[in-house]
């Protein structure tokens, strides 16, 4: 998936959202994806969450629901900084 094609999604569904600082939200109103169409700019392609889906589950056990539902997770990372690499999560509905 590109990132343009994400950005489409998030600006026009629901999904959800978690990242390595510890942020979790689900169905987000229209500020949190404002935001979060925000992050996608500033990071770089997304990519499918595969071999470390575990560790994704075990940092944000809140996927699980996730998943269960037939989403698709994609990471994509965003450099700075204060926090140098952070790692955003988006749960994509197939």
């Amino acid at each position: 998936m590109t990132t343009e094609q994400l950005k489409q999604f998030v600006a026009n569904n629901d999904f959800g959202y978690a990242d390595t600082t510890g942020a979790f939200c689900a169905i987000c109103d229209n500020e949190a994806r404002e935001w979060v169409l925000d992050v996608l700019v500033r990071c770089n392609s997304p990519e499918k969450v595969g071999a470390d889906l575990d560790d994704v589950l075990e940092h944000h056990p809140e996927f699980r629901e996730e998943l269960a539902n037939g989403c698709t997770i994609y990471a994509c990372e965003e450099y700075n900084e204060a926090t140098k690499v952070n790692t955003h999560y988006i749960a994509y509905y197939d």
